[in-house]
């Protein structure tokens, strides 16, 4: 459920000026960036992380959601749009029944809001989230390429497909799937790579090292991966992290010195230690938390 954020409705229009003629403006070729101020008082009533921008359907009355980015240095709700339209700010309410007293509660409502996160049905008509589910790789992948859309437009560097107008890159993936674009969109910004594994396995739950790759690689894709971190340093206090790989240890260092990624409880001998639990399956809830923690490390200038 959404609702408006107090009278925050907008329209927006150009016109063009050549010589005696005028000519409206109403799409652009790239996306154009526009900030909405939000008074104090409509932040002191809500969370403004669950603050979004929507446009009005001319054709349909509907409201559709455009994006939206708060910014709380300035005050600002930013968001991309290629055409003018009448435009509002909506404040979402996801309300899954399922998260009452749940870690991740905050994470999964902000991200929901950003119409990033789904729910997975309804249970006696309420509708559930089911957080500690474990994630699938597509359904990671699809998460990751969503909330890369809500960032400013950069011109990237994308890997050619395999063949012109080929949309199937790996033989386990099927044209039309509901995951089948936002691969293809991943695989052309070089975020899941031919290299890593001949078959995709897009039903196949996403472990937390996989997670790290595909996120390490959205970071070098920003401009925000650095320097790397020295993995036997950063990663000493997991009693698991002895005996990793360089491959799988540089992106692990890199999500927890960007305190994207946190270590699992656990016992060793009896005695309570936090591991990385690379090879271990993610949940929807921690896939949630950690892509909530990056959309907000990228957005940062």
């Amino acid at each position: 459920e959404t609702g408006p954020v107090g009278n925050l409705f907008l329209s927006f229009d150009a016109t063009l000026h050549q010589g005696t003629q005028t000519t409206p403006v109403t799409t652009f070729v790239h996306p154009l960036t526009i900030r909405i101020p939000i008074r104090s008082e409509y932040l002191a009533s809500a969370d403004p992380e669950t603050f979004g921008v929507y446009w009005r359907n001319p054709e349909t009355g509907a409201w559709v959601h455009a994006g939206g980015l708060y910014d709380a240095a300035t005050q600002t709700l930013a968001f991309q749009t290629t055409h003018f339209s009448d435009y509002a700010v909506f404040r979402g309410n996801a309300g899954f029944a399922d998260l009452t007293g749940h870690w991740a509660k905050s994470d999964i409502e902000r991200m929901a809001a950003k119409d990033i996160a789904k729910g997975t049905g309804t249970v006696s008509g309420a509708a559930v989230f089911t957080p500690n589910r474990e994630v699938s790789r597509a359904e990671f992948t699809a998460l990751l390429i969503r909330s890369l859309k809500l960032l400013p437009e950069k011109a990237y560097a994308k890997a050619p497909l395999p063949a012109a107008g080929v949309s199937v890159f790996f033989p386990d993936i099927s044209a039309g799937k509901w995951y089948t674009a936002e691969l293809q969109t991943a695989y052309e910004l070089q975020l899941i790579r031919l290299v890593d594994a001949r078959l995709f396995r897009p039903d196949t739950p996403i472990t937390r090292e996989e997670m790290a790759l595909m996120m390490a690689r959205a970071m070098e894709l920003r401009g925000k991966l650095g320097v790397a971190p020295d993995a036997t340093g950063t990663l000493a206090r997991f009693s698991d992290s002895a005996g990793l790989s360089a491959s799988t240890a540089a992106p692990l260092a890199t999500m927890v010195q960007n305190g994207l990624l946190q270590g699992r409880a656990g016992l060793s001998n009896g005695k309570p230690v936090v591991r990385l639990a690379p090879a271990e399956r993610s949940t929807r809830a921690e896939a949630i938390a950690v892509l909530y923690r990056l959309l907000k490390l990228l957005q940062t200038p």
